[in-house]
């Protein structure tokens, strides 16, 4: 017996922020910018949530993504020097749930000059712990 959930799934159910965080990454600090997803639902699954930026044939998937613990956010780390054209897309494996268009956000950023540890600022050019998903 196959079990299948069904999302329903409307632009207006959906927002985004962004913001720069740090996270533990090969016991190296590195600073990422994160895009949190907020909607009704995000069940954990089998499959592997995406987080990805799309404009044109250019897609630009996140490093890694996760759901929050009230299962009502997707966390989305990128490069810090994303850009913030297109659309975002998210979803499970192959399936896209929700897609709207990107406009550019109020980022959070963190003061550097307060972080008083050496740390990686992840970007295209230097991903750091990432570099295998940049090749």
């Amino acid at each position: 017996m196959t079990v299948t959930s069904i999302l329903f799934v409307r632009d207006r159910d959906f927002s985004w922020t962004a913001r720069e965080v740090l996270r533990e990454i090969q016991d190296r600090p590195h600073l990422l910018l994160r895009i949190d997803v907020e909607g009704p639902h995000f069940p954990e699954r089998a499959l592997v949530p995406f987080v990805r930026v799309v404009s044109g044939r250019r897609v630009v998937t996140a490093l890694m993504t996760e759901i929050d613990d009230s299962q009502t956010q997707l966390r989305a780390y990128f490069a810090t020097d994303v850009a913030f054209k297109g659309r975002l897309e998210f979803g499970y494996g192959s399936e896209v749930l929700g897609s709207f268009v990107l406009r550019e956000p109020n980022v959070v950023r963190l003061d550097e000059a307060r972080i008083d540890a050496a740390f990686h600022r992840v970007t295209v050019a230097a991903p750091g712990a990432f570099g295998a998903q940049f090749r």
